[in-house]
């Protein structure tokens, strides 16, 4: 679990500091699964080159993904640590508080690693690394086979159009579930 303290002055002006808390579970992992690739991939092309060398629009990707990866894995532990509430998650959202906690992060490339590192369970983190690497196997031992290639295509098509599409209009991905407290439309 990740917690940090964040500084910040609220809507009305008043300084506070408030606690945030993140965290994921091994299920949330495999429903994150595109997003935590693409923020993986972009975490390892730091150690190969300066953040600042990305594109716009792989940057607009990059923190799309990784707000969706912090509202999913945002929450309130519970005082006796058996419960982590995620209720609360679209008030969360429009606060003043995860606005200064993006803000933090936006200027603190360290800050993102660690909550990266300790909000992944233990060896979860390889298993998201090896599946995106196993379609890539997939395509390599199957080159013969067209229907094969025909399929692999077809999926990583959809992906990148679902991709393109989230950074075309700034919205988070289809997958995210409406919470409890959120209005109605």
């Amino acid at each position: 679990m990740y917690t940090k303290t964040v500084p910040f002055h609220d809507y009305n002006g008043k300084a506070r500091n408030l606690p945030v808390h993140f965290m994921l579970e091994a299920k949330d992992v495999f429903k994150l699964f595109v997003e935590l690739n693409a923020v993986l991939n972009w975490r390892e092309g730091l150690s190969e080159g300066d953040p600042r060398d990305l594109t716009n629009e792989e940057m607009v990707e990059f923190f799309n993904n990784f707000e969706v990866i912090l509202l999913e894995s945002w929450g309130v532990p519970s005082a006796d640590g058996l419960e982590f509430d995620r209720t609360g998650k679209y008030s969360f959202e429009q606060s003043k508080l995860f606005a200064a906690f993006m803000e933090l992060l936006l200027s603190d490339i360290t800050e993102v690693n660690s909550l990266l590192e300790k909000i992944m369970p233990k060896g979860l983190e390889e298993i998201v690394k090896k599946q995106a690497a196993s379609l890539e196997q997939l395509k390599a031992t199957n080159a013969g086979d067209p229907a094969i290639q025909a399929e692999i295509a077809r999926l990583t098509a959809l992906q990148e159009a679902a991709l393109k599409q989230q950074v075309v209009e700034g919205t988070v991905v289809p997958n995210a579930v409406t919470p409890p407290d959120a209005p109605q439309a």
